[in-house]
C-alpha cells in the first residue's frame, strides 16, 4: 500500500513538474540547460534544504519531454549521419537488452526500471546532438564553470562550518553517503575542459589556474584522493591527443605544484592516509582480500571475476546477462539475483552492473558507444583542426569511461546527464561543419526556420580566448 501511495505521488509530481516546465519554456534546448544545471544542484536541495525525495524523478519527465522532441524532429535531421556510428552501437545495446528481457522472461517493472536508469543517457546525447549549437557549448561550459565556483564555496561551507568529512563533502551533490563520488566526475570533466582549453589557446592562465586550485581544493577537502591520480591520467591522454606544445610544459609545471601543495592539504586534513599514495598501498586498495565494503563484499579487481564465476550460470547468461533493472534494487522492486547476492555489493561497480545485467555482448555494445565517441572525435578533428579543443575533450572523457566503471559506479546516477553532454560535443561540432557546408549561412533552428548567423559567433570560432 504504501509502494503504490509512493508511486502515486511520484507520477503525480511528474506530471505537474513536466506541465509547468512546458508552461514555462517549450524549447527544448531550455530542457537541455535545465536537466544540466538541476542535476548539479537537486541533491543539495533534498540533503541541505529538504525538498522533498520526489523531485529526484523531475530530470526523468525532462528526458521524456526531449525524447517526444526528438522524435518530432528526426525526420528532418539529415546530418544525424555524422553520428551514425554511436547510433549503431546504441541500437545495438537496444536490440540486445531486448533480447535478454525475453530470454529471462523478466517482470516489466524491471525493464521499465533499467531502461530509466541506463537507456537515459543515451536519450540525453541524442538530445543534446540535435538541438544545442556550437553556441550553447560556449554558455554551458561557462555555467559549469560558475557551478564549479559554487561547488566549492558550498564543499568549504560543509567542511570548515557544517563539520561535515570524507564521503560527505558533495558541494552542490549533497551530503549523502558518497555524494562526493559525483564530485569527483564533476570535477574530472572540468579538469579536461580547462586543460584542453589551455592548451589550444581557447582561454588564458586567469582560468586555468583557477580551475585547477578549485578542482584540487574540493579533491582535498571531500577525501576525493582518487582525484591526484586522474590528473596525470588526464594530463597523459592529452598529450597524447595534442602532442607536446609551449603551453603543456607551463601546464605540466602548474598543475605538478597545485597538486603537491593540495596533497600536503590534503594529508593536513586526513592524517590517516598519510601513506597512500605509493604503489604497494594503492593496489592493496584496490585490491584487499577484506572487500570494499567489508570482509565478504567484493573490490574493483575481484568485482568482474565473480560475475563470470558465480553469477553467470549458463553460456546464455554470459551474453545476454539477467535483464535491465534485474540487477538493482529499489523501493518497489528488487530482484531475486539481488536477494541472492546483493550482500556482496556487486552493484557498487558498474562494470559489474554492466555485466550482470547486459551480459558481454550488452557490454560491449555499451562501451562501444564510449569507443565510437573516441574514434569520431580523433576523425573530426582531422577534418576540422580549427575546432580541434572540443573533440579533444570528448576523446579524454571518453577513454576515461573505462577508468569510471572500474572505479565506482556512478555513472548510473544523474552526473551521467553531464557526462553525456561532453560526449555529444564532437557531434555539435561536426553537424555545425556540416551545416555551414550544404547552406552557409543559413543553418537550421530546432523548428527547422532559417537562422541567422549569431551575435559574436564568430568571436567562438577564430577568438584567441573564450573567457
Amino acid at each position: 500500500m504504501n509502494n503504490l501511495i509512493l508511486l502515486s505521488i511520484g507520477v503525480i509530481a511528474l506530471c505537474i513538474g513536466g506541465v509547468g516546465l512546458v508552461l514555462i519554456y517549450n524549447k527544448p534546448i531550455f530542457l537541455v540547460y535545465f536537466q544540466i544545471v538541476y542535476c548539479a544542484s537537486m541533491r543539495f536541495l533534498i540533503s541541505e534544504l529538504h525538498f522533498p525525495g520526489v523531485i529526484r524523478f523531475l530530470p526523468d519527465a525532462v528526458t521524456l519531454m526531449l525524447f517526444v522532441h526528438c522524435i518530432l524532429c528526426i525526420k528532418r535531421r539529415e546530418y544525424t549521419a555524422v553520428a551514425k556510428l554511436p547510433l549503431f552501437f546504441i541500437g545495438g545495446f537496444l536490440v540486445f537488452s531486448l533480447m535478454s528481457f525475453f530470454l529471462n522472461e523478466q517482470p516489466v517493472l524491471s525493464l521499465v526500471w533499467g531502461i530509466r536508469v541506463v537507456v537515459r543517457a543515451f536519450v540525453f546525447w541524442f538530445a543534446c546532438f540535435l538541438f544545442l549549437r556550437k553556441k550553447d557549448v560556449i554558455k554551458l561550459i561557462e555555467i559549469c564553470m560558475t557551478l564549479l565556483v559554487v561547488n566549492a564555496l558550498t564543499a568549504a561551507f560543509q567542511f570548515f562550518v557544517q563539520g561535515y568529512s570524507f564521503d560527505f563533502v558533495g558541494g552542490l551533490f549533497g551530503v549523502e553517503p558518497g555524494s562526493n563520488t559525483e564530485m569527483n566526475t564533476f570535477i574530472v570533466q572540468m579538469l579536461i575542459c580547462a586543460m584542453a582549453m589551455f592548451i589550444y589557446y581557447k582561454c588564458g592562465w586567469k582560468t586555468i589556474g583557477l580551475t585547477i586550485v578549485l578542482c584540487v581544493f574540493i579533491a582535498a577537502i571531500s577525501e576525493l584522493k582518487v582525484v591526484f591520480l586522474e590528473i596525470p591520467m588526464i594530463f597523459f591522454m592529452l598529450l597524447l591527443c595534442s602532442g607536446w606544445k609551449r603551453r603543456s610544459i607551463l601546464l605540466l609545471v602548474a598543475g605538478g605544484l597545485a597538486v603537491y601543495f593540495s596533497m600536503m592539504l590534503f594529508f593536513i586534513l586526513y592524517p590517516d592516509w598519510a601513506n597512500f599514495f605509493n604503489i604497494e598501498t594503492i593496489m592493496e586498495y584496490i585490491g584487499d582480500d577484506t572487500g570494499y565494503a567489508g570482509q565478504g563484499t567484493l573490490n574493483r579487481m575481484s568485482s568482474i571475476p565473480f560475475v563470470f564465476e558465480n553469477m553467470f550460470k549458463s553460456p546464455i547468461q554470459m551474453l545476454f546477462g539477467y535483464g535491465l533493472g534485474n540487477a538493482d534494487s529499489w523501493a518497489m522492486f528488487t530482484s531475486s539475483l539481488y536477494q541472492e547476492f546483493g550482500d556482496y555489493r556487486y552493484y557498487y561497480f558498474g562494470f559489474a552492473m554492466l555485466l550482470v545485467e547486459n551480459g558481454v555482448l550488452g557490454t560491449i555494445c555499451y562501451l562501444g558507444f564510449f569507443a565510437s565517441v573516441c574514434i569520431c572525435g580523433f576523425v573530426y578533428r582531422l577534418k576540422d583542426p580549427e575546432n580541434a579543443c572540443w573533440y579533444t575533450m570528448a576523446i579524454v572523457g571518453s577513454l576515461l569511461v573505462v577508468f569510471h566503471q572500474l572505479y565506482s559506479s556512478t555513472l548510473r546516477v544523474d552526473i551521467i546527464y553531464n557526462y553525456m553532454f561532453w560526449m555529444s560535443i564532437p557531434f555539435i561540432m561536426m553537424r555545425e561543419a556540416y551545416l555551414e557546408k550544404s547552406s552557409p549561412g543559413d543553418a537550421e533552428a530546432v523548428d527547422g526556420t532559417p537562422v541567422p548567423p549569431q551575435k559574436g559567433e564568430s568571436e567562438y570560432k577564430t577568438g584567441r580566448y573564450i573567457f
